[in-house]
């Protein structure tokens, strides 16, 4: 289930970070502000540099000289991607049992764009039974529902298509067909009058077979007439 909610919903995108210069002393007020066990390390140029936990800063304290937070922090990262699923980012965790995983930009595994920490995941299992319910919601309207000649299709929408970067309720559908569901990447949405439809969503829909080229003129490239 956590496969479908990805890094980008849940992450924290301001986390608090350290200094490679900046004292122990200094890193030990700072978790103790924030109440955390470890936090992000970056270097001048705000890039990515490692990670200062409390067991670094035990391991510093029995060597019995004073360091800074760049001499001692763990800069064997492992680290998450914002596109990537919380199931993904959960399996890693657990792997190497850490309790936070800083989140990269897959382009520039230097920048740091986010913390993944455990109490984040709690949030994203919140969000993925919500999803799921209103998919079960969703799918009970449809049974319900009083279709003489009712299929269930599939639509793949063109990035040039008539409904793309349109709004669900800016659209003229076909009377009598229900927007079931959209999927978007790993991302199963509940289509409402707000969402905003993207070139590469596929739309699940529940029609009478007679609406069926009304939707796809809609789906596909703008450059066709649009339906009357």
């Amino acid at each position: 289930m956590l496969d479908t909610i990805d890094v980008s919903e849940v992450m924290q995108t301001e986390p608090r970070t350290l200094r490679e210069n900046d004292t122990l002393a200094t890193a030990m007020e700072v978790l103790a502000q924030t109440r955390h066990h470890g936090l992000p390390v970056i270097n001048a140029a705000d890039e990515l540099v490692g990670i200062l936990t409390v067991q670094d800063i035990d391991r510093a304290w029995l060597d019995g000289q004073i360091q800074t937070v760049g001499q001692v922090c763990t800069r064997e990262l492992l680290t998450a991607y914002p596109d990537e699923s919380i199931g993904a980012a959960l399996r890693r965790m657990s792997a190497r049992d850490v309790g936070r995983l800083p989140v990269v930009a897959r382009d520039h595994p230097r920048r740091l764009l986010g913390v993944l920490r455990r109490t984040d995941l709690v949030r994203a299992y919140d969000i993925a039974l919500t999803r799921r319910a209103q998919l079960r919601h969703a799918a009970q309207q449809v049974r319900l529902g009083a279709f003489t000649d009712a299929q269930v299709i599939e639509l793949s929408i063109n990035a040039d298509a008539l409904c793309a970067n349109k709004r669900v309720k800016e659209m003229a559908w076909p009377p009598g067909c229900v927007l079931v569901s959209l999927r978007r990447g790993r991302q199963m949405l509940i289509p409402r009058g707000e969402t905003l439809l993207r070139g590469g969503d596929v739309l699940v829909v529940v029609t009478e077979s007679a609406a069926h080229e009304h939707l796809l003129r809609l789906c596909r490239s703008s450059h066709n007439e649009a339906p009357a």
